[in-house]
């Protein structure tokens, strides 16, 4: 029996458009009548089950087309096992990236968290940066990063340092992403040359709302300082501002919620 091209689109939930692709693809090609149109026997149809499902699995049309014409059972397994593979990683990926927001939603939401500055242990991270746009945009190794980097962008978060002499200066600030260790081997984060390696340490951390005033980090300063010299610590070179999430305000204003880490020793 055949069945024309329009029915078997409704049949399927599929447009005609679609039907077309597979056909363009080798997948599920159509015969022809003598006036053009085209249509579909049984046989084929009894096919679709399986081009879906190995759709769904990550399978690309191109894939199932050369395993449909030209099979072999130990082809079929190889690709079967190489797709579990990726669905593995990205299950590992997305499981991290629920349990990195459950963590942070429960954390930011809580007001009294806010403004005051506790110790924690940070762990080993990786940092990527790219210290100007013209650096971004002109090496290439760079940009192949970030475009990986930004497609694995949580649990990643944004990053920006300087340099605690230069607080009150008006100093360009290394921008860039970071992650854990954890968080980038669960995420599949590409760790390159140009990847640097922060490793584990204690620091002061503050959460706050970040208003992009100017006199920002004048303020940190104190409230940084009084905190250390009350546990005996004092800081090493670096801060770290690393927003989380922004939301705009009633009046308007982009607010920033940022975590800030200020590396410290005894």
């Amino acid at each position: 029996m055949q069945y024309p091209i329009g029915k078997v689109a409704k049949a399927f939930g599929l447009t005609k458009e679609t039907l077309r692709y597979y056909e363009r693809s080798g997948v599920m090609p159509s015969r022809r009548e003598e006036n053009g149109y085209r249509f579909y026997e049984k046989r084929q149809l009894q096919n679709m089950a399986v081009i879906r499902r190995m759709q769904n699995i990550g399978f690309s049309l191109k894939e199932i087309s050369a395993l449909m014409t030209d099979y072999s059972g130990e082809r079929l397994f190889d690709k079967l096992e190489e797709s579990i593979r990726v669905k593995e990683e990205e299950l590992r990926y997305q499981t991290a990236l629920l349990e990195k927001l459950r963590e942070d939603t429960a954390f930011l939401r809580e007001r009294g968290n806010y403004d005051r500055p506790f110790l924690v242990e940070l762990p080993v991270r990786y940092a990527f940066y790219f210290d100007n746009v013209e650096m971004l945009v002109n090496d290439k190794g760079i940009r192949e990063d970030i475009i990986r980097w930004y497609g694995r962008m949580y649990p990643a978060l944004g990053l920006e340092t300087l340099r605690w002499e230069d607080i009150s200066l008006q100093t360009p600030r290394r921008i860039g992403l970071t992650v854990d260790v954890e968080g980038a081997r669960a995420s599949g984060f590409p760790v390159t040359e140009n990847i640097v390696e922060l490793p584990a340490c204690r620091a002061v951390e503050m959460v706050t709302i970040y208003r992009q005033e100017p006199e920002f980090f004048l303020g940190l300063e104190p409230k940084f300082r009084e905190f250390a010299e009350r546990e005996g610590l004092r800081y090493q070179r670096d801060l770290h501002l690393i927003p989380n999430f922004s939301y705009t305000e009633s009046d308007g204003r982009m607010l920033h919620i940022v975590r800030i880490h200020a590396p410290v020793e005894e």
